[in-house]
C-alpha cells in the first residue's frame, strides 16, 4: 500500500486552483469582448440616429438652393457630373400663428417628382397615403391639421 494521499490532495488542490484561474480568465475575456461590442454598437447607433436627426431637422437632403433659376442655368447644372439631381420647389404662401406659447407658421409649397422623391421624402418619418397628383389634393402633416383645427380628419377627407 502506498501512502501518497498527501501528494494526491496537493495535486488536486493545485489543479482546482488552475481551473479556477482558467475559468476566471475565460469569463473575463467574454465579458471584455461583450463590453467592447456594446460600446461600438452604442456608438454606431448614436451616430446613425444623429445623422437621421440632422436630416429630418433640415427637412431636405438638398445641399444647395437657388431661386429664380433659368433654363440655361438649369441645363448647365445638369451637365455637371457631381450633381445628383435637380428638383423644383415652388413657394405659394404661408399662414402665421401667433399665440402665447410659440410663433409658428405653415408654408404652402409644391414639389416636383424629383424634389419630392429624392430630397423631401427621405426626411419624412412616416408618410401615409399617396403623393398628391390631382389639382384638388394636398399633403399635410398631423401637426398642420391640428393647427388648422382638423384633429379628426382622415386621408381623403375634404378641408377648406
Amino acid at each position: 500500500m502506498n501512502n501518497n494521499k498527501k501528494a494526491i490532495n496537493k495535486l488536486t488542490l493545485s489543479t482546482l486552483k488552475n481551473k479556477t484561474k482558467t475559468l476566471f480568465m475565460f469569463v473575463s475575456i467574454i465579458l471584455v469582448t461583450f463590453m467592447i461590442y456594446s460600446i461600438f454598437s452604442i456608438g454606431f447607433s448614436y451616430y446613425d440616429n444623429y445623422q437621421t436627426y440632422n436630416l429630418r431637422s433640415a427637412g431636405t437632403t438638398s445641399q444647395i438652393m437657388m431661386t429664380n433659376l433659368t433654363k440655361k442655368q438649369k441645363n448647365k447644372l445638369n451637365d455637371l457630373d457631381y450633381i445628383k439631381n435637380i428638383g423644383n420647389q415652388h413657394y405659394y404662401g404661408r399662414i402665421n400663428f401667433e399665440n402665447s406659447y410659440s410663433d409658428s407658421q405653415i408654408v404652402l409649397s409644391n414639389y416636383d417628382d424629383i424634389e419630392w422623391k429624392e430630397d423631401i421624402l427621405p426626411t419624412v418619418a412616416s408618410f401615409e397615403g399617396n403623393y398628391p397628383t390631382k389639382k384638388n389634393e394636398i399633403a399635410l402633416s398631423r401637426w398642420t391639421l391640428n393647427k388648422l383645427g382638423y384633429k379628426n380628419k382622415k386621408i381623403g377627407d375634404y378641408i377648406t
